[in-house]
Formats: C-alpha cells, sequence, structure tokens
C-alpha cells in the first residue's frame, strides 16, 4: 500500500495557483538580508549561532550540503532555536523558508530534526507548534508552519498524541476558514499529514472528513483544490474505521457528482481510486449505487486513458457493484432512483431475472395498495 500512495503521489504534481503564489512569496523572503549582527548586539542570539548561521546563510547549495554532511544535526537544532529566541515576523519567515526548502529539496535532512527528540525534550515540534498558536500569524507563515510540521510528525516513529490532536484541530479551523488561503494551506499540508495511518481517525474525530465534504461541494470549480481534497480523502480512505464513517456523509455522491461533470483526467483518477478504497465497507457499495455510479463507469470504459490505473479501477469498482445489482431487484432498485433522482437504464433492468422480479414485486406492491 505504501508503494501505492508513493506512486500517485509522484503523479500529483500539478502545478497550482495557491503554489505558485506560495513559491513567488517563498523567493521574496529567502530574498532578505536579516541582520544577525542586529539580533547578536541585541542579545537575542549567541556568538556562537551568528558564526554557524553567517556560515550556512546565502551560500551556494553546494557549500550549504559540505556544512550540512559535517554539521548537520547542529544547523538543525540551530534553527529551531533561532525560532524559539527571534520573534519578529519577517525573519519567522525566513527561517521557516529555509527548513522547508532544505526538507524538500534534500528529504533525507528530515532525520537530521527528528533525532534532536533525543537532545532536547518538546524538539522538534514544538518550536512549530508554538507558532501556530499564534493569533497574528499571517498566511504564508502559517502555509510553512504546517508543511514543516506535518512532513515531520508523519516521518516520526513516535509523536505525542496531543501533538497529533493539535495540529488535527488546528487544520479543522483553517478547512473552515472563509479565506481560500487558508483552507488551500490547510489541504497542502494535510496532504502529508495524512500519509500517517495512526493520524487519519484522529483527523476525522475532529470531522475533518466533513469538513473536506463540504469543500468537495462547495468549491469544486477551483479544480486543483478539488484535486488536493481528493487527494486528502484518498489517503484517508486506506484506514478501515474512516472508510466505515463515510457512509454517514454524503462524500460518495460528491465524488460521483464529480466525476460526471469535471473531466480532468487526475480529478478522475483520484475520485476513482478513493471509491475503490471505501467498496465494501458499511453501505459505501449502496450509496455508490444510488448516487447513480454506474452510468460514468460505463462511459469511461469506452475511453483511452493515459493512466492505466483508470481503467484497472473501472473494472475493480463494475465487479463489485455488479454483485450487489445481483442481490437487488429491479424494483428495488427503480424505488431508490426515483428518490435519489439518477433514473438510468441500468444492468439490473436489462436483466430478465430481474424482470420477473419486477413483475412479482410489483404484484405484491399493488395488491397491498388496493388492500388498503
Amino acid at each position: 500500500m505504501a508503494d501505492r500512495v508513493e506512486e500517485v503521489l509522484k503523479k500529483a504534481e500539478i502545478i497550482t495557483t495557491h503554489e505558485d503564489v506560495i513559491r513567488g512569496t517563498a523567493d521574496q523572503v529567502l530574498a532578505r538580508d536579516i541582520p544577525w549582527e542586529g539580533y547578536q548586539r541585541a542579545n537575542l542570539i549567541t556568538a556562537k549561532d551568528l558564526e554557524l548561521i553567517k556560515k550556512y546563510d546565502k551560500k551556494s547549495d553546494e557549500a550549504r550540503k559540505q556544512l550540512l554532511s559535517q554539521d548537520g544535526e547542529t544547523y538543525a537544532e540551530l534553527f529551531l532555536e533561532l525560532l524559539l529566541k527571534i520573534n519578529k515576523e519577517e525573519t519567522f519567515q525566513y527561517l521557516l523558508s529555509l527548513i522547508d526548502q532544505l526538507i524538500t529539496e534534500h528529504p533525507e535532512t528530515v532525520k537530521l530534526f527528528l533525532r534532536l527528540a533525543n537532545k532536547k525534550p518538546g524538539f522538534p515540534f514544538d518550536p512549530f507548534l508554538r507558532i501556530l498558536t499564534r493569533s497574528s500569524s499571517d498566511w504564508f507563515t502559517n502555509a510553512k508552519t504546517s508543511n514543516v510540521l506535518s512532513i515531520l510528525m508523519s516521518s516520526a516513529t513516535e509523536v505525542l498524541d496531543q501533538n497529533v490532536k493539535f495540529l488535527a484541530q488546528w487544520f479543522r479551523t483553517q478547512l473552515r476558514s472563509s479565506d481560500e488561503k487558508d483552507v488551500s494551506n490547510a489541504v497542502v499540508a494535510l496532504q502529508k499529514f495524512l500519509r500517517k495511518d495512526e493520524f487519519r481517525p484522529i483527523f476525522a474525530a475532529e470531522d475533518g472528513i466533513l469538513f473536506l465534504a463540504s469543500i468537495l461541494k462547495t468549491k469544486n470549480k477551483n479544480y486543483q483544490l478539488t484535486y488536493q481534497v481528493m487527494n486528502c480523502l484518498w489517503l484517508a480512505s486506506f484506514n478501515k474505521t474512516v472508510s466505515g464513517q463515510v457512509s454517514s456523509t454524503k462524500i460518495i455522491s460528491y465524488v460521483i457528482d464529480i466525476l460526471k461533470t469535471l473531466q480532468k483526467e487526475k480529478i478522475i483518477r483520484m475520485c476513482l481510486s478513493t471509491l475503490v478504497n471505501l467498496l465494501d465497507v458499511s453501505n459505501n457499495n449502496e450509496q455508490m449505487l444510488d448516487a447513480g455510479l454506474l452510468k460514468p463507469l460505463d462511459t469511461f470504459g469506452n475511453k483511452q486513458w493515459g493512466d492505466e490505473d483508470i481503467a484497472k479501477d473501472i473494472d475493480t469498482l463494475k465487479a463489485s457493484l455488479e454483485k450487489n445489482i445481483a442481490a437487488l431487484s429491479s424494483f428495488d432498485m427503480y424505488k431508490k432512483e426515483v428518490i435519489s433522482g439518477n433514473l438510468e437504464w441500468s444492468p439490473v433492468h436489462k436483466s430478465k431475472s430481474s424482470g420477473k422480479k419486477t413483475l412479482l414485486n410489483l404484484k405484491k406492491k399493488t395488491t397491498k395498495c388496493w388492500a388498503c
């Protein structure tokens, strides 16, 4: 399963307006000249801190690699200590951008930060958690902080439950925001957070799945945000506890609505993969039938797809749902279609055996009605 997650995440590289804004802002932030000497004169940082940061700051990638190979853990600790010592927003943003750039471009450096847990209580998470509790932090600070924290937490072997719960609650607050930047920040970080299976039910317990469903319904004109929300739901759906909770929401119908209306292949792939994960859990199959999934599956089955996983998922869904259809009479299906508004010439109506069941059921229903 882990290999499947990594494979899809590699295919998920879609440039977004929000991510372009973050990238552009980060470039501007990293171009700033930070007054490190002034901080040292004000006794906010030590002479040793100043010496280390001057060796690293504004140096080439090759020079930084050499420093990290020699004193990587020292620099990881330095960055976190500086986050605790300096409260100026511009410097926060600069340090966060440095850290985010480091662990994004060189994922192997994540372990440098995680090792600090053995050196100082609360590291490496506390400095980032502290920033997220600040009401004064702007969207960019929150974007970098939540992204780095999610990467570190999902990569750690052990994280305090209270810290995981705090971040899950922070996500919930951001997902409810009326500012789309806050929502996008949360969704981008969630894609890292939900890679860890233990975190998925904790996020769901904070009504996270419901808020993702709400975004799926209200912001589906934003294609990239829709894709990223679906990616979050796909990751969450690997957990069977979470998959079972989906049946109490309208997520399945929202996902199928997206399949019927959006033509983006990457979104279609993510929707289908999520539905595959939800198969045969609780009454999810029945909800898929009620929402009219068979029709888009038939349409998709006649297309040529660039991603072979789409064809496989279509076959998997159809095979599973047809078993459910075989267990239902045509009258049952017709009744559900009338109630849901999804009237379709589905396979169950084409079956001769089902047709006989329909006549029998209709006779029973009408006889009962006349008896009234």
